[in-house]
Order: C-alpha cells, then sequence, then structure tokens
C-alpha cells in the first residue's frame, strides 16, 4: 500500500474524531526514519488532534545521544503526551489552558491498572511474545477515547490484548 493511502481506511483519523496512539515499535520506525511511518505521522499533522504517546512508551523508547534526542524531540512535538502536565495540548490551535479533549486529560486510576493487568493475565499472545504491560497500558488508554486507532510495526501482541479487554472501539494498524 504507498504511504499516502496506510490511513485510507481511517479517515475519521485526519478529521480527529478517532484519537491516534503510537506505540514503542511506531516511534522506533520514525527514529528509523521507515517510509510508511513517516508518511503516516506527516498526514496526522493534518488532524486537529495530535497523535498521542503514553508516557511509558516514551519512556520505553527514549535513549542518550545527540541523534536520537534531537529526532524524539521532533517527533515529540508534533504529539501530546498522555498526563504529561508540561506538554502541548492535545488539540492543535487552542489557547494554553483550553482541555479540548478530556480523555487526554484523564490520568491513569487503580482501576485502569487493573485492567491492564487482567489483559495481561487474559491475553493469548503470539508465540515468542512476552507479557507487556507497558502495551497494555495503551490498550486501556485507548479504550477511554472511544474510536481510536493504535499505530504499531507488531500488531500481534497489542491484537491479543485488545481481544482480552471487555469493552472497546480500538482498531490497531501495522505500519511496518
Amino acid at each position: 500500500m504507498p504511504p499516502r493511502d496506510h490511513l485510507a481506511d481511517h479517515p475519521d483519523t485526519l478529521t480527529g474524531e478517532r484519537a491516534v496512539y503510537y506505540d514503542a515499535g511506531m516511534l522506533i520506525a520514525l527514529l528509523d526514519k521507515e517510509t510508511r511511518a513517516r508518511a503516516t505521522h506527516e498526514a496526522l499533522k493534518a488532524s486537529p488532534h495530535r497523535p498521542i504517546i503514553t508516557g511509558p512508551v516514551l519512556a520505553q523508547v527514549w535513549r542518550d545521544g545527540p541523534a536520537t534526542v534531537h529526532t524524539l524531540n521532533g517527533i515529540v512535538r508534533d504529539c501530546t503526551i498522555l498526563q504529561a502536565k508540561d506538554d502541548l495540548g492535545p488539540i492543535r490551535g487552542l489557547e494554553e489552558g483550553i482541555i479540548g479533549c478530556l480523555p487526554c486529560h484523564r490520568v491513569y486510576r487503580r482501576a485502569d491498572f487493573q485492567r491492564a493487568g487482567k489483559m495481561l493475565g487474559k491475553a493469548d499472545l503470539p508465540a515468542k511474545k512476552k507479557l507487556d504491560a507497558v502495551d497494555a497500558l495503551i490498550i486501556a488508554a485507548a479504550a477511554w477515547h472511544g474510536p481510536s486507532l493504535i499505530l504499531t510495526t507488531d500488531e500481534g501482541d497489542l491484537t491479543a490484548y485488545r481481544a482480552a479487554l471487555d469493552t472497546h472501539q480500538i482498531d490497531i494498524l501495522s505500519i511496518g
């Protein structure tokens, strides 16, 4: 599929009606300057809702080194970091201090961690995959938004966590 058509099945991502989450694989693909990841990221700059990166995902990918820090800072500038108080708001063009997206300002609660733990316990992971609490927390957060899309390079484990979730409107798209 040509990079420009990668979001063709999800046109609501470009209108901001469907929130988009990046997992660690998507961030790594952007760091590696993979064509589909870059094209998808560029296309999402037209959406009023910035792509969402959870704090645990950013921590999973962040490494020291000038080139990595510089590139990640550029990617993060176009996104919103879920629950980061010093971050840009999730909606482009709003004045500072205006929330714009309530799910993006929600904080994880004990029940969310318990929900992620239940997903870890129920998930039927593909062979050779290990349990990943960071991925389970992405699924939990994406469920807050109602319709959402998670961009990844490896959808197997995320699909297993989503299947273990009690209710959701979450799509998963491999850009790899």
